[in-house]
């Protein structure tokens, strides 16, 4: 799973990868079944008021900066628990059918 990869691979945010990474759950049953999935939703429940990716843009410089702090915290704060999760993920992805 590519997001999974460069969530580890700091290519892709934590909050941007969650938030990409979700939707695939309920397509693959077998990722949103998994004990770290939770942590994928949890990230989604804490940050669905901030910008992050391509959103970011849309948003105003002043209120921007106070958001990416806050965000920053949140990654910060899920960074542990976010790469295990994303190695779960990648390594249900691979095995065999």
């Amino acid at each position: 799973m590519k997001i999974a990869r460069d969530i580890l691979d700091a290519k892709t945010g934590i909050v941007e990868g969650a938030r990409l990474i979700f939707p695939l759950g309920h397509s693959l049953p077998e990722i949103e079944s998994l004990p770290e999935f939770v942590v994928i939703k949890a990230i989604l429940s804490e940050t669905d008021h901030l910008p992050a990716g391509k959103e970011s843009g849309m948003w105003n410089d002043a209120v921007l900066q106070a958001k990416k702090e806050e965000l920053h915290e949140i990654e910060n704060r899920y960074s542990e628990k976010v790469f295990p999760a994303c190695t779960a993920i990648i390594k249900k992805c691979e095995e065999p059918i």
